[in-house]
């Protein structure tokens, strides 16, 4: 705090010249208490910058960082009445809008005469400037009517369906994210080649940003049991069935046609060959009842049929082809049987409420459901998931908080045995929600000595450093760690590929400074605001406040950002949206890139965020409000 600098109290008046003089006398002190914290902490972070010393953006964020040493609100305030700045938008260009101010205040006290001010610090448009190159370096040259790129996670089917890609990039993607927790090389390689094909067709440009898992925490496999299927004609609101279940008929050897909408059976090719409309498979279910699925027509590579009624399969059901007579509209003669194949393994449901418990455990088990003890059956085994990181589970306390899949179920640990966890279930919105496989594990407030890069970072990395175009790392904890995510590009030679650190964990947040400096004069640099997991981590109520001090810090070292994390996802995912979404998205113009995750209503996601940031760059930038002329 800066001596003798007044916050906090009542304004005094500053319509005379001794009020004028006495707010000349704050700024000025205010001014050399900024410049003598940034020298301090400059000194402190020497290791960071080249040898001739720290450049003009980790300058501004050293400026900045002192600034926000101080409560201002009453300076702002006074500021404001004599309709000077505020001191509340200068987050690119700190000294130049504290020399500005003081020169007013210098004129109004009739002190034109002094002395010029030190340190030609650059004005907002240059800074500003600065922070749009950078953001170009990372993401590519914005779109002719829209300054906020649009980033797309890209799902697996990516890799194969060449007209999704292909709508998405023609309906507004700039950046594809590629998730290397998910999929393989084969899968990465094909995924490139598309979105790069895409954007050659269309003769503009489309960043690929290829994520590393980094140190995530996740749930383990679940047990897998045998399908079987359950064909289920409609029926009304008085259980009475209204029709037959619709059911496709599919060669075995189509590897193509998924379960979409009708249930899908696969029968050997020959059984299809000589089946016609009117025939039908004859079977005993797995429930002992007999069965028929009649056999309507052609559809697609398929045969559409109907099961008249409720009836359970499974691998090995025995189906009798019988082709109907054309002289007997009742009679069939039986051309031939087979067993149906085994229907792809589903995992189990792993379904918690409030009040239940939940084993966490090291050891190499699939997750399981709870279940009576067999000696007991009034004793309820717990239900048990696996945690993928060794030695992890031994480290925990009682009392420690535990969340899981971005903060769907809330846990705290009651004990703890060896490389197994006792969790009682918290938190789970008032509903039972499933645990599945391969879904984040946070634990607030806990750190854990984990390297910020594991062996498959490392060999990832080496793939992304020849495919891609930007890097991203997941859970950044440090500026250490963002030291050696530099160092590993510079050894598989692509010091200057672009970097994206992800702000996810509240270790992230405290060291945000640091891990700025770090990247301050990196051509290609920027951070993710990924509120997901971050929410977790610090509390959904500090979530507001945090990722808005990450947009000014961000703002301070011109270093561009990517607004992350559910914007729009009802949209993507069902098609629906809302007004807390559309506001939520409509926040992301102050980001230099809005990332959108995968559903399959994205294309229509991509085509309406584009809108909404369009139309708001025209009333924002950055915390500066814009006053376009309004049509009413």
């Amino acid at each position: 705090m800066v001596q003798n600098l007044r916050v906090n109290s009542a304004p005094t008046p500053l319509d005379t010249l001794p009020g004028r003089d006495r707010l000349l006398e704050d700024m000025q002190r205010l001014r050399a208490a900024v410049t003598a914290s940034a020298e301090r902490r400059l000194a402190a972070m020497r290791d960071c910058f080249p040898p001739d010393g720290a450049g003009a953006s980790a300058r501004n964020l050293a400026h900045y960082l002192g600034l926000r040493e101080h409560d201002l609100r009453t300076v702002q305030v006074e500021l404001a009445a004599l309709g000077l700045s505020s001191l509340g938008r200068g987050e690119s260009h700190v000294l130049a809008n504290l020399d500005q101010v003081i020169a007013w205040l210098q004129r109004a006290a009739d002190r034109s005469a002094s002395a010029p001010l030190s340190l030609p610090i650059a004005t907002r448009a240059h800074n500003n400037g600065v922070l749009a190159r950078r953001a170009e370096a990372l993401f590519g040259v914005p779109p002719a009517k829209r300054q906020t790129r649009i980033m797309v996670t890209l799902p697996t089917e990516a890799s194969w369906n060449e007209s999704l890609v292909r709508e998405l990039v023609q309906g507004g993607m700039d950046c594809a994210r590629i998730n290397c927790a998910h999929d393989d090389r084969g899968t990465w390689r094909a995924m490139i080649a598309n979105v790069r094909k895409a954007a050659e067709s269309f003769q503009r440009e489309c960043r690929v940003l290829m994520d590393l898992a980094g140190p995530k925490i996740r749930t383990g496999p679940l047990a897998r049991r045998p399908m079987v299927k359950h064909l289920r004609p409609p029926r009304d609101d008085y259980g009475r069935v209204t029709g037959p279940c619709d059911v496709l008929l599919v060669p075995d050897d189509n590897a193509t046609i998924h379960d979409a909408g009708d249930p899908v059976l696969r029968v050997p090719r020959q059984a299809l060959e000589v089946v016609g409309p009117g025939d039908r498979f004859a079977f005993v279910d797995c429930r002992g009842k007999d069965r028929f699925i009649e056999v309507i027509g052609m559809q697609g590579n398929g045969w559409h049929c109907h099961c008249p009624q409720s009836t359970w399969l499974g691998a090995g059901t025995e189906m009798t082809l019988q082709h109907r007579r054309p002289d007997a509209s009742d009679d069939f003669v039986a051309l031939g049987s087979f067993a149906l194949p085994p229907f792809p393994a589903e995992a189990v449901k792993i379904e918690l409420a409030a009040g239940d418990r939940l084993r966490l455990t090291e050891r190499a088990l699939e997750g399981r459901p709870a279940q009576s003890d067999p000696g007991d059956t009034q004793m309820l085994v717990p239900a048990i998931i696996s945690c993928t990181y060794p030695g992890l589970i031994r480290q925990l306390s009682p009392g420690q908080a535990v969340w899981f899949d971005d903060g769907k179920i809330g846990c705290v640990v009651e004990s703890v045995d060896g490389g197994d966890a006792l969790l009682r279930v918290t938190e789970t919105g008032g509903r039972k929600v499933a645990l599945k496989a391969d879904k984040g594990i946070n634990f607030p407030g806990a750190a854990f000595p984990i390297p910020a890069l594991s062996t498959k970072d490392r060999r990832d990395l080496e793939f992304a450093a020849q495919h891609s175009d930007m890097v991203g790392l997941s859970f950044i904890r440090s500026g250490a760690e963002v030291s050696a995510l530099l160092d590993a590009l510079a050894d598989a030679g692509r010091p200057n590929l672009g970097v994206v650190l992800k702000i996810e964990t509240a270790q992230a947040v405290k060291q945000l400074p640091d891990i700025l400096f770090r990247i301050a004069e990196h051509r290609s640099a920027g951070v993710m605001i990924a509120r997901g997991d971050l929410a977790v981590e610090i509390g959904a109520a500090r979530l507001a406040e945090i990722q808005e001090e990450i947009l000014w810090l961000c703002e301070a070292a011109h270093v561009p950002v990517i607004w992350a994390t559910q914007v729009l996802d009802t949209l993507a995912r069902k098609g629906l949206t809302s007004r807390p979404e559309i506001t939520d998205a409509a926040m992301g113009v102050r980001a230099e890139c809005v990332m959108l995750n995968k559903g399959p209503r994205i294309v229509e996601a991509v085509r309406i965020l584009g809108e909404i940031l369009t139309r708001m760059q025209a009333h924002q930038q950055k915390k500066f409000s814009l006053l376009r002329a309004l049509h009413w």
